[in-house]
């Protein structure tokens, strides 16, 4: 699978100069290759040459999470816009050689299961000034707030052993989703962190080893669903509870990073 985003955006108040970046291309491939071009206005005119390329690997796993979700926005909310001047073109291929394209304007509101997709795509690929869906280039501060407010949010209730958490209530799960948090049954999560499901070791000591927010996120997500698919009222038992304290407020510490 492969996704090739193209970013337009004029900017044509004022008219923009000859070398004013104009047009954004991020292809990003199902392996974790990711590659990044982009043009200026004489550059878009004549349709050859670049100002600026770079190319980044971020891993199959977060490569897949974005092909997941982008595909999942086209099954389930996308609808087809005109062409406006400041867009996004998006062309998908699948794994069984089928395209799909898709246009959109460059204002931002692409989610899925409440994840803001520019926000999630500039998190996981480690280049600047990404455009994506949203010419809004402030960098990914509202998507860690966000990330960072679901942590206080979680921690005061089990801090407060609050019975709501054990209820059957998918709203943890939801503010996971919302976050961009992907559930993999905690497998990536296990495979970066094996020490964490080893019992005899220093927990806190093992939390505080983890830098990746995506990845502990995940595995917050996952370890959630697991218990409560079970037995829900396993959620607050003391350590479960101590669990998600410690792995919450190293969310907490990450997104403040």
């Amino acid at each position: 699978m492969k996704l090739q985003i193209l970013s337009y955006n004029p900017c044509n108040d004022p008219l923009p100069m000859p070398g004013a970046e104009i047009e954004q291309r991020l292809t990003i491939s199902e392996n974790g290759r990711v590659w990044f071009r982009v043009r200026n206005v004489r550059q878009h005119v004549e349709g050859k040459g670049c100002a600026f390329r770079r190319q980044a690997h971020i891993g199959r796993w977060k490569a897949e999470h974005i092909l997941n979700c982008f595909s999942g926005y086209l099954v389930e909310e996308f609808s087809e816009t005109g062409e406006h001047v400041g867009d996004w073109h998006a062309v998908m291929n699948d794994d069984q050689g089928h395209r799909v394209h898709a246009r959109g304007l460059l204002h931002g509101g692409i989610t899925y299961q409440g994840a803001d997709l520019s926000r999630l795509i500039r998190r996981l690929i480690p280049i600047g000034d990404l455009w994506v869906f949203d010419a809004n280039v402030s960098g990914d501060y509202d998507g860690m707030q966000q990330i960072s407010r679901f942590a206080r949010g979680w921690i005061q209730r089990y801090e407060r052993c609050d019975e709501s958490i054990c209820d059957g209530s998918t709203a943890f799960g939801s503010d996971c989703l919302a976050c961009g948090f992907r559930m993999d049954e905690g497998k990536e999560f296990l495979r970066r962190y094996p020490g964490i499901a080893e019992s005899e070791r220093d927990l806190e000591a093992c939390f505080h080893q983890i830098s990746d927010v995506d990845v502990l996120g995940s595995g917050i997500y996952s370890c959630w669903e697991h218990i409560r698919s079970i037995r829900p009222e396993d959620l607050l038992i003391p350590e479960n509870r101590e669990w998600f304290l410690l792995a919450l407020r190293r969310l907490e510490q990450l997104a403040a990073k």
